[in-house]
């Protein structure tokens, strides 16, 4: 039997490291375990691995290095998450749709089985009204969301080769937790809460509150990609809506957080059209479906660990 050779891209990022360490958990004590392989910009300091600081956007340096280490198992994490219209469609589309097509590119020519999980995003649907499935069509409405389209095509593609391959894309809903970097609604609100804290502040401004999100602790995210990769899959192509129960409106988001700050700022809301999607209501009842057992922890104790995080790092 051919020994599992896993590889996570984006490896280095906030979610993909999450995901590095259950692997590796996972891992210990295994009579069988799979080679772990990880690609990511810069340095992962996990010596279980086999780490290797790559860009995919060069593409005859992607193709070597698939040839070379021919992995059976691929989580596709790499790419620009952050939703802002300060970024060009030309960096989301070489960081997202270029990086996947270059990956496509590269497993297409692999001997052997491999099963792709690509990490999308529930933006594709753009703003719709009223409970969204699989189902749903999808109506890209931001450039982060387009280029993010254009992967899940581009994997769609691949999956069509040959019935050696198949592919599992999730589309997801918000992920925060402690140690995210700033540029994300969760940790952008706790640095202004934070500051507003030690500078005793009288107001904070904000983007706008009236959106909601269905938070998911990116821990819980790593864990549902690899419960969705080793189960057995027959088809080739799957599409799942992951996001937690609970909706959360920006406004909540910010009063816990003042909550737990222990301070009364006068808050003023200001839309600068840096990110126009509204909310989603995601059942993800197809995920829940396949795998019952799942949930996700409490939206306030991540809430509190991400507080507790900020206080304690260096502004």
């Amino acid at each position: 039997m051919q020994k599992e050779r896993i590889l996570i891209t984006g490896a280095t990022g906030f979610l993909g490291q999450a995901l590095v360490r259950i692997l590796i958990e996972n891992k210990r004590g295994a009579s069988s375990a799979p080679q772990l392989f990880t690609l990511g910009r810069g340095d992962l300091k996990f010596p279980e691995v086999n780490h290797t600081s790559l860009n995919l956007e060069n593409r005859s340096e992607t193709l070597a290095y698939l040839k070379k280490t021919q992995p059976t198992q691929v989580y596709h994490l790499s790419g620009l998450s952050r939703v802002s219209k300060s970024i060009s469609l030309a960096d989301y589309f070489t960081s997202n749709t270029l990086h996947t097509q270059n990956l496509v590119d590269g497993l297409s020519v692999l001997p052997g089985e491999v099963k792709t999980l690509l990490a999308s995003s529930v933006h594709v649907y753009g703003n719709q009204s009223g409970a969204v499935s699989e189902e749903s069509g999808v109506h890209p409405q931001s450039s982060y969301a387009f280029s993010k389209f254009l992967s899940e095509e581009c994997l769609k593609s691949f999956s069509r080769i040959s019935d050696r391959f198949k592919v599992i894309t999730i589309r997801l809903s918000t992920c925060f937790g402690p140690g995210q970097t700033c540029g994300f609604v969760a940790s952008d609100l706790a640095q202004k809460v934070k500051e507003a804290k030690l500078k005793n502040l009288k107001k904070i401004i904000t983007g706008p509150l009236l959106p909601f999100r269905q938070f998911m602790d990116f821990r819980d995210v790593a864990t549902a990609f690899q419960m969705a990769m080793e189960t057995k899959q027959t088809t080739p192509f799957e599409v799942y809506n992951l996001a937690s129960p609970q909706k959360t409106t920006i406004q909540t988001l910010l009063n816990e957080l003042l909550s737990l700050a222990q301070i009364n700022v006068q808050i003023e809301s200001q839309d600068n059209g840096e990110n126009s999607f509204r909310g989603l209501d995601i059942p993800a009842a197809k995920f829940h479906s396949q795998w019952p057992h799942f949930s996700f922890r409490p939206f306030s104790e991540t809430l509190s660990e991400i507080w507790d995080y900020n206080l304690k790092t260096p502004s």
